[in-house]
């Protein structure tokens, strides 16, 4: 109970992103699908459980991730910076009888926070989004007994997370002659919403996968299931933090589309991997925005959500008498991404190192990724940078299952 609470914190206080685009609607996903999912001894997938079936020490894994954007429209240019957790996992292989994990996974986050003021007409504007829906993820994976390269996998995601949004208007004394000013006040008025997040009618969605790991290709596919999101919302109008009228409560839904995901990982030279990940959903029905007052629009267009990425990595060798060099793993990738968001496209790179720790298999992971999101009007135009830091610790209490090759 004491590692489950620790899980919990960490999706808490890492609940937001550094995007701009669609903090009115779900905020910036995180699909988990860029590159290297068919990829095996690799930790947990959330797009494929079945390839915990490989793994073969007991281990805990965490990512910490700090990323820079950079938005733009026309002449306007607004830059805002975070650091977030967005995974946590812990993995227990069973041998035989299969593999077990438990982790937090950020879904989609928002997070951003800005003022205008216009000191000669004495008016100011501020803006404040803050929210995380996030998941609790049960995995399981088998090896199937008589085909023993070929595993089955899946995964229970439980939602949780809250959001919030704040608009506050200050005093706007521009239309009101110089001598009139002395009796106008400085009271601010705040629309505030807050909420959390539930799946309707259902605790629970979830993830089925299948993974073939031969000696030279590996490959998987993947469904998870639709789901309707609810997102219950109340409105306060507060003047000056002091008086507030009496609050409504509306409940958004969210109709979450099914994904198919599939990954390919081709090894050659028992070091070499080539790998080629693609997921798709089907967005049909517009998404609910927080809206609210001063007339926001009240949904986001969506279209067609697809992630293609590529990438390449040498794998270092296990063997404690290697050079540390050797003892190494390099990688670099690229991807495609279309949002959820109508007309919102996103390119990207990144390029990273495994350092080993130890003998046993710990590994520091250490990554920077760049890239650029094209987006039409009212969203803004960013390039983002950023670094990945993810720590792999193997147990001393866990014992290696049979390797399969």
């Amino acid at each position: 109970m004491k590692y489950f609470g620790l899980l919990l914190f960490f999706a808490a206080v890492s609940a937001h992103a550094v995007s701009l685009i669609g903090t009115d609607a779900l905020g910036q996903g995180n699909d988990g699908a860029r590159f290297g999912n068919a990829k095996t001894e690799e930790g947990l997938s959330m797009v494929n459980p079945a390839r915990l079936a490989f793994e073969r020490k007991v281990s805990f894994s965490a990512v910490v991730n700090y990323e820079v954007a950079v938005a733009t429209k026309g002449d306007d240019t607004y830059a805002s910076d975070n650091v977030e957790i967005p995974s946590l996992a812990f993995i227990f292989p069973l041998g035989r009888f299969g593999a077990l994990s438990v982790g937090v996974w950020q879904h989609y986050s928002a997070n951003m926070s800005t003022s205008v003021t216009d000191s000669s007409n004495h008016y100011s504007t501020e803006v404040e989004y803050r929210g995380s829906l996030f998941e609790l993820t049960p995995s399981y994976a088998l090896r199937l007994p008589f085909l023993r390269r070929v595993s089955l996998g899946g995964t229970v995601h439980f939602v949780m997370g809250a959001n919030s949004r704040r608009i506050t208007l200050g005093p706007d004394k521009s239309n009101l002659a110089p001598e009139d000013t002395w009796a106008s006040t400085d009271a601010k008025i705040t629309d505030a919403a807050d909420g959390d997040w539930k799946i309707k009618n259902h605790p629970a969605y979830y993830t089925g996968s299948i993974q073939y790991a031969g000696r030279s290709v590996e490959y998987f596919f993947s469904y998870t299931t639709p789901y309707t999101l609810r997102n219950k919302l109340k409105y306060d109008l507060q003047f000056s933090q002091l008086d507030t009228l009496r609050p409504s409560t509306v409940t958004r839904e969210i109709e979450m589309p099914a994904t198919f995901a599939t990954g390919v990982n081709f090894k050659f030279m028992k070091v070499h991997n080539i790998m080629l990940d693609v997921l798709v959903r089907n967005w049909d029905d517009a998404v609910p925005n927080i809206a609210g007052g001063w007339n926001l629009p009240d949904e986001t267009e969506v279209q067609r959500e697809l992630s293609v990425g590529g990438g390449y990595q040498r794998d270092g060798s296990d063997l404690a008498y290697e050079s540390y060099v050797n003892r190494t793993s390099f990688r670099l990738g690229a991807w495609y991404r279309s949002w959820y968001i109508k007309d919102v496209n996103e390119f990207g790179g990144s390029l990273g190192v495994g350092l080993p720790l130890g003998i046993r298999g710990t590994k520091l992971d250490v990554s920077i990724h760049g890239g650029y999101r094209t987006a039409e009007k009212p969203n803004w135009d960013e390039s983002f940078f950023g670094v990945s830091v993810g720590l792999i610790g193997v147990g001393n209490w866990g014992q290696p299952s049979r390797r399969y090759r």
